[in-house]
């Protein structure tokens, strides 16, 4: 009888190791999982993060090319303006043909053109002063557009840093008279180098426009 009670004793607390035993692995089991499942849930947040961090990059990227983009520089219209500085009466009504007005005023001789609308002033050649045609042109005054071409309005110091300024800009108030004058009275003048010419380029407010007008001289003028 003793034997009987002792073997059902010995039973029962074996059974009731397993039982701990097989709490106790399904605890184990269950934090494992936990672990795991926090793990997976890093795992996105990270991925998530480096996702959301790439798109950044690639937004702050677009941004920058775009403003790349607008700040392309201007070319200078060398055919109409740059090679037409310091060149012959002769050189300017060959190239341009025969002016929409031709009139001297003191010693210089001004020809207007029309479509694009450009004024060019000449002085006497003075290594040729005998040739009564001997004139040289010293300015050209035209518009952004046809000088630059500048299709939209554009803050006026931006403007400088795109047409390669090779002098600090010099900001003043523009002057209707004498031969550098440019603009109409209340503007504002903004004069600069480029490609060793002078500029001068008036202006409203704090920016140029396509029709704002540009004088191009030689910078011994």
């Amino acid at each position: 009888m003793k034997l009987r009670k002792y073997i059902i004793t010995i039973g029962v607390i074996s059974a009731l190791a397993l039982s701990i035993a097989a709490c106790n692995k399904k605890a184990d089991d269950s934090a494992d999982q936990g672990t795991k499942t926090e793990e997976s849930a890093d795992n996105k947040d990270s991925d998530s993060k480096a996702s959301s961090d790439d798109k950044k990059d690639s937004k702050d990227e677009s941004k920058a090319q775009a403003k790349d983009d607008s700040a392309k520089q201007l070319e200078l219209d060398f055919d109409n303006v740059g090679n037409l500085i310091g060149t012959t009466y002769e050189d300017i009504v060959s190239f341009k043909q025969e002016p929409k007005e031709d009139k001297k005023e003191g010693d210089k001789r001004i020809l207007i053109y029309s479509n694009p609308a450009m004024e060019f002033v000449l002085y006497p050649d003075q290594e040729d002063p005998l040739n009564e045609d001997g004139y040289l042109s010293q300015a050209v005054k035209t518009d952004l557009k046809t000088a630059w071409g500048l299709k939209e309005d554009m803050p006026v110091k931006e403007f400088v840093k795109s047409v390669s300024a090779t002098s600090e800009p010099v900001y003043t108030e523009a002057q209707t008279e004498g031969d550098l004058a440019i603009g109409k009275s209340g503007q504002k003048v903004v004069e600069f180098e480029s490609y060793g010419y002078y500029f001068k380029v008036a202006y409203d407010g704090d920016k140029v426009t396509p029709s704002s007008q540009v004088g191009a001289y030689v910078t011994d003028l």
